[in-house]
């Protein structure tokens, strides 16, 4: 038979999969019930995947530089205060990019 040390790390992976399993569950309750709120149609969520998957280079291309002004945007670094290096210029997505 098992060990102590063996049955109590089954036991953890049991509760760990029983409270995982609860918030999966819980964050489809959440979706589905924001896809009803929203009056979105039962396959909302697999026709967003659908089109999601259908994008092409060019048209990601074309949405972030329409949508996104680089002049005025704010990038701001989180982490460990460490000296900092300059960062690279930033440049809009071009066709020569790819």
């Amino acid at each position: 038979g098992p060990t102590q040390e063996e049955l109590d790390l089954a036991r953890q992976l049991f509760r760990s999969e029983a409270l995982n399993s609860i918030s999966v569950n819980a964050l489809a309750v959440r979706k589905i019930s924001a896809i009803g709120f929203n009056g979105r149609p039962l396959d909302y969520i697999q026709r967003q995947q659908e089109e999601a998957f259908a994008l092409t280079p060019e048209a990601v291309r074309l949405a972030v530089n329409r949508n996104l002004d680089l002049k005025k945007s704010v990038f701001i670094s989180v982490g460990p205060e460490v000296p900092q290096e300059p960062l690279p210029e930033l440049l809009l997505i071009t066709q020569a990019d790819e």
